[in-house]
């Protein structure tokens, strides 16, 4: 990081309206510490010319090729109108000022009996005797404890709005002016703490606030409660003041280790301007420490990571690498989160497959936790994990345990496996144990997971006519409809509409179709992607096709719903069919070419297999007698500026083209 505005920096300006404009910005001084009184009211310093300001400025900082502008205290050194940047060497200190250990160390000792004071504080019941005990004392005796037993005192005998008119008082003012002057960092925090449900108390917040935002410019406060600091203040809504923190994480850098590194992830929610500075702190230096981390360590990493929603790259990669470490180690509620937080932070790798690889066969069946499994293929659906390894050994959990399984977690177990088009290698008890499940549960079950769980089963090519006459009951789409808010009635109604359809095209049992022909207009979406694409290569595919009036894009057959897993990419037909795509699909067998485009995600991981949608996609526009062509995206984007290369992919997946399936 570049320091060059933070070393020993001083800004020589000119004095107007109580500010220092400098070639950084306007600082403000009107911000000052806490006065000290004596009892008599007067105030202590000698010189209340050399009375120590602060202010705020932001400067630019500058890491690698990163540059940010974040918020940094100044302070008034003196008379000569000099002001210096807080940072890790103190500018040279003006005569008459001290920093808050000289002053601890400067005090007097005091005899006083301290047990006796409070006693007497304990035993007032009005503010008024409180305050007659607190004058009758010398500021020498006034010590840090007997203040905040006072303070304490008064915040539970008197009502908000009467500590308000007390903030004025010059004894009140005595007795947060010895907490901030004498008190710990550790008092201090803990006051400020409790001052979170007297938010109204803005003096007294505000001096407490200042009092550390200058102990941590002078390198006074540790990391540990440099992050309790900013929880504070978080607390008490001082969220612009915690953001000023920020220095002196980075420059005890040093002194983060595996006790303390998650600390500094956990204040990252409570942070803005400055996270990303401290997030590339972090993120070097967890990569030092990560071996160390204790389990709760990394699982409050996580929460952090996804309460600021981001996933830094080095920081998962790190992580990942850690679970895959301490796999054996872990429980069941501590590798159910960790696998929620990757999923929340949308991250995924080979450390983590291999490690939860390794879990699923050394526990398999012994698995206690069902929502572990539910999170495990949970976490395999959604990065389109198609382990062999993790799916297998789920299935054998979920046949050996289909008595206890609770039915709301059905879709999570099983819909995983339609999603990846994967059949466990137990294919024949695992589809008894589902209808069986099903049958025993299906009151039990939401009819939105019941829905979901029948066109997943399509998906692998198994049709659950058995259930067919349960779910198009007039009882049961009265339930469904109802349980469901009217803006999402239009995607029950699609996935209903899918399932109809697909029965009706794949099984010969079935009666269908169930439900009416769309007759409304409706907007379809498209990826961008595959419509680019297929506009760039179109030439090619009119050309092949036998000329533009053989060629169409983007066409939605008359016999299929109105769904965007429905529509095809490009089409090859004989010439003069204008737009009516209405053809018998009895009579007219591969003629017709359906061109499909697949983009990354319609992979699993690993580029090698189809998920369960496109499978059934292909093999539905097949049944219907149409030739399919698939064409990789990548290949095409990367082939299109070498049209000769472009012209050979494109004749060499047409000669591939998958036949239309013969009617039985």
């Amino acid at each position: 990081m570049s320091l060059a505005l933070l070393n020993q920096l001083r800004l020589c300006g000119t004095r107007r309206s109580g500010q220092f404009l400098t070639k950084l910005g306007a600082v403000n001084l009107s911000q000052k510490n806490s006065s000290s009184f004596s009892k008599n009211g007067n105030n202590n310093n000698k010189n209340s010319n050399n009375k120590e300001q602060l202010g705020q400025s932001t400067i630019l900082v500058q890491q690698g090729c990163d540059i940010q502008e974040l918020p940094v205290i100044v302070r008034r050194l003196g008379q000569d109108e000099f002001a210096a940047f807080y940072c890790d060497k103190l500018p040279n200190k003006v005569e008459g000022q001290t920093t808050s250990t000289e002053s601890a160390e400067n005090t007097t000792k005091s005899y006083i009996n301290v047990e006796e004071v409070l006693k007497n504080i304990e035993n007032s019941h009005t503010s008024s005797g409180i305050f007659m005990i607190i004058d009758a004392m010398d500021d020498h005796d006034l010590v840090p404890e007997i203040a905040l037993h006072a303070l304490s005192k008064l915040t539970r005998i008197e009502t908000i709005v009467t500590l308000r008119n007390l903030e004025g008082t010059m004894i009140y003012q005595r007795l947060i002016n010895c907490i901030v002057t004498k008190g710990s960092n550790a008092l201090l925090l803990n006051v400020l703490g409790g001052f979170k449900s007297y938010l109204d108390l803005d003096t007294t917040i505000g001096g407490i606030c200042t009092e550390l935002l200058k102990r941590s410019a002078e390198n006074e406060l540790s990391v540990e409660e440099t992050c309790e600091a900013i929880n504070k203040f978080a607390d008490v809504k001082r969220h612009a003041s915690a953001e000023q923190f920020w220095s002196s994480l980075l420059y005890q850098e040093r002194n983060l280790t595996h006790k303390n590194i998650q600390r500094v992830y956990a204040v990252l929610p409570h942070i803005k301007m400055s996270r990303r500075s401290i997030l590339s702190v972090l993120d070097k230096k967890i990569i030092t420490v990560w071996w160390q981390l204790k389990t709760e360590g990394a699982l409050e990493i996580i929460e952090s990571l996804v309460k600021c929603d981001i996933a830094p790259y080095r920081t998962m990669k790190t992580l990942s690498r850690w679970v895959n470490t301490n796999i054996h180690a872990l429980d069941e509620s501590s590798l159910l989160s960790i696998i929620e937080g990757f999923t929340q932070l949308n991250h995924a790798d080979t450390q983590i497959e291999k490690a939860l690889e390794r879990y699923v066969k050394a526990k398999g069946v012994k698995i206690k936790s069902q929502s572990l499994v539910a999170g495990l293929l949970t976490f395999c659906a959604k990065f389109r994990i198609r382990n062999h390894h993790i799916l297998n050994g789920c299935s054998e959990y979920f046949i050996t345990n289909a008595e206890i399984i609770e039915p709301g977690y059905l879709k999570d177990i099983f819909c995983p496996f339609g999603y990846l088009d994967y059949e466990p290698l137990n294919a024949m008890k695992f589809w008894q144990t589902l209808e069986t499940f099903i049958d025993k549960n299906f009151v039990k079950l939401k009819p939105n997971d019941i829905i979901d769980v029948m066109l997943a089963c399509v998906y692998l090519e198994k049709f659950p006519i058995n259930f067919v006459h349960r779910i198009f009951n007039p009882f049961f789409l009265d339930a469904l409809h109802s349980s469901n808010p009217p803006q999402y009635l239009h995607l029950i109604r699609r996935d209903l509409k899918l399932f109809d359809t697909s029965l009706t095209l794949e099984c010969d049992s079935y009666g269908g179709p169930m439900l009416p022909k769309d007759t409304h207009v409706k907007p379809l979406w498209q990826d961008g992607r595959i419509k680019r694409i297929i506009n760039q290569i179109s030439d090619d595919l009119a050309d092949i096709a036998g000329g533009p009036e053989c060629f169409s894009k983007s066409v939605v057959l008359y016999q299929l719903p109105v769904n965007e897993l429905y529509i095809i990419d490009a089409l090859f037909h004989p010439k003069g069919m204008g737009n009516m795509w209405n053809f018998n699909i009895r009579k007219e067998r591969n003629i017709h070419v359906a061109v499909l485009v697949h983009i990354p995600e319609y992979y699993d991981s690993t580029g090698e297999y189809l998920i369960g949608p496109q499978v059934m996609r292909i093999r539905q526009m097949r049944k219907m007698g149409m030739r399919v062509v698939t064409l990789q995206y990548d290949t095409l984007a990367r082939l299109k500026m070498y049209p000769k290369d472009l012209r050979k992919y494109l004749v060499n997946r047409m000669r591939e083209a998958l036949p239309g399936i013969p009617e039985h």
